[in-house]
């Protein structure tokens, strides 16, 4: 499945998303490079051994690309995965975001991600508590180019919200777009407003 596009501005494209293989018998982070004409250039497939699905995927000003997804831990737990390639698709480096990796209480999944105007980058998604399994979370994580963790924040107004796509604003902020459960409904629209450390303006 093909979740990321990006034009290359040599006349091509850079796709990202993810595929079963026959390596490992799961599913695994893909990106290709596409020519102009529709030729596949060269491709990478990022072997884990566990399911990882690949959901986003940015430009790096200085070169390479950033991708975005979903770990699996165990049978029932997740965590935010982050890939950094060069750009002829080889690994920079790559961090798993989650609750055994920097504490966050719950099961975690990125959904997207954006750069910010200081060359650092904030990924949007939605966490749970193992205690509560039914009440989602917008999850936020702003990483630096090296894949440190800058800061984490949970917005939680007891509604299922989950965070599916992020863009920075013009005072430096962030605008989150997604869905909320609320009388028993899901798929509700969700829209949110944060400033640049991730702390919640508006919520509609």
């Amino acid at each position: 499945m093909i979740t990321g596009f990006l034009g290359n501005g040599g006349g091509g494209y850079i796709a990202s998303g993810y595929t079963f293989t026959s390596v490992d018998s799961r599913f695994d982070f893909i990106l290709f490079k596409v020519s102009a004409e529709g030729e596949i250039e060269w491709h990478e497939i990022f072997v884990q051994h566990r399911d990882q699905y690949c959901h986003a995927m940015t430009a790096v000003p200085e070169g390479g690309y950033l991708m975005v997804g979903t770990n699996l831990v165990d049978w029932a737990a997740y965590e935010v995965n982050v890939i950094r390639t060069d750009e002829e698709g080889e690994v920079i480096w790559q961090n798993h975001y989650g609750t055994e990796m920097i504490d966050i209480d719950g099961n975690d999944r990125g959904y997207a991600i954006t750069p910010t105007e200081d060359g650092n980058f904030v990924i949007a998604g939605e966490t749970y508590s193992p205690d509560d399994e039914v009440n989602y979370s917008v999850l936020m994580l702003e990483i630096d180019i090296d894949g440190e963790l800058n800061w984490m924040e949970v917005i939680d107004m007891d509604q299922n919200e989950r965070g599916r796509a992020i863009l920075k604003t013009m005072d430096g902020g962030f605008v989150l777009s997604g869905c909320y459960s609320e009388a028993g409904l899901s798929g509700n629209p969700l829209i949110t407003k944060t400033d640049d450390g991730g702390n919640l303006v508006w919520l509609y």
